[in-house]
């Protein structure tokens, strides 16, 4: 211990190279800020305290490097990690602990896996690494250490699966699976670019053009336009691609793609039906994302009497988005179930959107007829029942009628009579 009074700290900074990275006098606190310094290097430093008498060094790195720093290998591999003491180090090698935690006094590691390879150097040594992550650390006697981690895993192998997507032509998306588990980070990077006939000189070795939009890891939507907002080359073929990236190696898929010829649009919905008495009048909504090329888009209806599900009849005819459709000869009273579908013209057809239910008017009969004894019987329902009247003693009768046909609505059966003089 110095005596006399204290007049600051000198301390040094330095690299493995002996470069000086920083150097403060008369540092006057006990603890200091040092901005020089950078992820993932080794860096070394000094303290010595000057007093009224004189100086003295009161800490000094002992150990100078462990190597290598935080490698990324193979499954399977093996490794030699050497811990490296100083020169002016008052230790030796054989001082060295070397363990998997924080704690030098717990999960040390066997003496028979360390080589002392110098009075400055101990290594340690690590056969067939399994997929995992795993810290080393080089402990001294006063609790100066260092540590390593390594990070052991594989180069992407499996090629990602990879689909596309139009709905409206101008536009596309892009989605790709998730490659088999590498324990390291994966870098997924999805580019397209333009393929073009040879003759179209002016355009051949179109460039790749990075994902303008991710949507989340595994997806990316493509906007056919230009930076005026002006659609561009949607019939054209694309070449797109997905690379996966990581510490070790790539893996890529590749496959053409033409919005044009591809897009199928999202199922329409229907907006209107207008009740008549045997047939039913449907509007349909144009699909809110079709901007461009309404016109070349397709409809058809498809109908069946409700809860008939597996029954339908499809309408042959194609429409409009705009066009009124009519579907004619449906029987009267009864309720159904309307589906619309879509296609571009001569493209694959959408799936059918989703139900609208119908009804037709109902088309009310009345029937009546008059007893033996001349009484009129009046009955109103959506069709004819059978009417049956008896009598056994001439002054007292019954009358049954059968039900009718369902109609898939309550109905309300009256019964009315007349007597009738004479």
């Amino acid at each position: 211990m110095l005596k006399g009074k204290l007049q600051g700290y000198q301390v040094t900074l330095w690299k493995n190279d002996s470069q000086t990275i920083s150097e403060q006098y008369n540092v006057s606190s006990d603890k200091m800020i040092i901005r020089e310094m950078s992820m993932f290097e080794q860096f070394y430093i000094s303290v010595v305290v000057f007093n009224s008498i004189g100086k003295t060094e009161v800490m000094k790195k002992q150990i100078n490097t462990i190597a290598p720093l935080n490698p990324i290998l193979h499954a399977g591999s093996d490794l030699n990690i050497s811990c490296t003491l100083n020169i002016s180090a008052t230790y030796k090698s054989r001082n060295i602990t070397w363990t998997t935690s924080f704690q030098p006094d717990t999960d040390r590691i066997d003496p028979s896996e360390i080589d002392i390879l110098s009075d400055k150097v101990s290594m340690l040594r690590l056969q067939n690494l399994t997929m995992a992550n795993y810290k080393y650390y080089c402990y001294l006697p006063n609790s100066l250490w260092h540590a390593t981690t390594l990070h052991i895993g594989m180069a992407p192998t499996t090629k990602p699966t990879l689909n596309c997507f139009s709905t409206n032509i101008v536009d596309y998306w892009c989605e790709w699976s998730k490659i088999e588990f590498t324990n390291l980070r994966d870098t997924y990077i999805f580019e397209y670019k333009y393929e073009t006939p040879d003759s179209l000189i002016f355009l051949n070795g179109s460039p790749w053009r990075t994902c303008p939009e991710y949507v989340g890891q595994f997806k990316c939507n493509v906007p056919l336009q230009d930076d005026d907002g002006n659609y561009f080359n949607p019939g054209t073929n694309h070449r797109i691609r997905v690379t996966v990236t990581n510490y070790l190696g790539n893996v890529s898929t590749q496959r053409s793609f033409n919005p044009d010829m591809a897009a199928i649009p999202f199922p329409p919905r229907i907006k209107k039906v207008e009740r008549k008495k045997r047939s039913l009048e449907i509007n349909v909504e144009l699909q809110p994302d079709i901007t461009h090329y309404k016109n070349t888009l397709r409809y058809q209806i498809r109908y069946c009497k409700n809860h008939t599900d597996d029954n339908w009849t499809e309408d042959s005819d194609d429409y409009r988005y705009y066009d009124t459709i009519t579907i004619s000869k449906l029987e009267p009273y009864t309720q159904y179930n309307l589906q619309a579908r879509s296609q571009f013209k001569y493209r694959e057809w959408s799936d059918w959107g989703p139900t609208y239910q119908g009804q037709i008017r109902e088309n009310i009969v009345n029937d009546s007829r008059n007893s033996t004894d001349g009484t009129e019987l009046h009955i109103v329902a959506p069709t004819k029942p059978i009417l049956t009247c008896s009598s056994t003693d001439a002054v007292n009768y019954v009358c049954v009628w059968s039900k009718v046909e369902d109609t898939n609505l309550v109905e309300t059966y009256i019964f009315e009579y007349e007597h009738k003089q004479g």
